[in-house]
């Protein structure tokens, strides 16, 4: 196993029960012999955080505009110093490894945390007049 990868579960103690909850098998019969197929999900070792992002209400041209947001959440990686946006019902189709701790299939698109991308993005964002 490659040492950027490491098992479910944050203790010892805690990997085991980790593996058996987030493990799936399939077996069958060939020729009276049980085969079993188990995968385990492996995880990377660095850490991310998700951030629920909150548009602030700004004055433009004396009229007090919000940005209406796609993505309501930014998962930030600190070891690769990027970042992911995502919706609410996306993490939600993410299987949940304790009480802070997502498990993702799939690739994310991660983005250079240093390109200023957030910032550049502001001028294709649709504003909306607040009353």
């Amino acid at each position: 196993m490659s040492d950027k990868l490491r098992l479910p579960g944050r203790s010892k103690d805690a990997v085991l029960q980790a593996v058996y909850r987030l493990m799936t098998t399939r077996e069958v019969f060939i020729d009276g012999t049980l085969v079993i197929d188990v995968k385990i999900p492996l995880l990377e070792r660095s850490s991310s955080d998700i951030f629920n992002i909150i548009p602030l209400p700004i004055m433009k041209d004396g009229l007090t505009m919000m940005i209406e947001l796609k993505q309501q959440l930014m998962v930030y990686n600190y070891e690769l110093d990027s970042y992911h946006l995502i919706t609410q019902p996306i993490l939600n189709q993410c299987k949940k490894d304790g009480e802070n701790e997502y498990l993702c299939n799939g690739n994310l698109a991660w983005e250079d945390a240093n390109d200023n991308s957030c910032e550049l993005k502001l001028n294709e964002l649709s504003w909306h007049h607040m009353i």
